[in-house]
């Protein structure tokens, strides 16, 4: 989500300070700063890869399409 709102910034830039005040929308950088924080809050996961038959599925998606 940080990565999103750093790409609005790059591409748009931000609202001018002016008009900021007004903007029913925090600017880029707060948004992007409030993510971060989040995401230092976050507990730390260990995720296990998924015993999933690929060729399987792939196979059986085939099949349907063909129908």
């Amino acid at each position: 989500m940080g990565e999103f709102f750093e790409l609005l910034q790059h591409e748009n830039g931000d609202i001018p300070g002016i008009f900021s005040w007004i903007s029913t929308h925090p600017d880029h950088a707060a948004r992007i700063a409030t993510v971060e924080a989040m995401i230092t809050r976050l507990p730390e996961r260990n995720y296990e890869p998924l015993d999933v038959d690929w060729p399987s599925i792939q196979e059986r998606l085939r099949n349907r399409e063909s129908k």
